[in-house]
C-alpha cells in the first residue's frame, strides 16, 4: 500500500523536534546504536540529538518530508553542493 509522493508534507523549523522524535522511536533497535549505547535510556538521548542535527540540517540545507502532518514517517534529503556536511553549516543548522 503506497500512498504516493503527493500526499508527501514539507517539514519545516517548527517540525524539527517532532521529526527527530520520530526518527529516534523508529531507529530504537538499529544494531549499531544498540551497540554503541546499550542502555535504553542513554540511546534515546544520544539517538533524539543525533536527529536534531540531521533533521535541523535537512531542513536549512535540503529537503524534510513526512508522510502526513501525523508524521508516521519522515525521510531526509541533503542537496549534494552541502554534502559532505560540514561543522559550520551543522551549527547553522541547529
Amino acid at each position: 500500500m503506497s500512498a504516493g509522493l503527493d500526499n508527501l508534507v514539507r517539514l519545516h523549523e517548527a517540525d524539527i523536534k517532532q521529526a527527530a522524535r520520530v526518527l529516534t522511536e523508529s531507529f530504537q533497535q538499529y544494531p549499531l546504536l544498540v551497540q554503541k549505547y546499550p542502555d535504553e535510556s542513554q540511546r534515546n538521548k544520544a539517538s533524539y540529538y543525533f536527529f536534531l542535527v540531521i533533521v535541523g540540517y535537512g531542513i536549512r540545507w535540503g529537503e524534510v518530508y513526512a508522510t502526513s502532518p501525523r508524521m508516521e514517517g519522515v525521510a531526509v534529503w541533503y542537496r549534494s553542493e552541502h554534502f559532505p556536511m560540514r561543522f559550520r553549516k551543522i551549527l547553522l543548522s541547529v
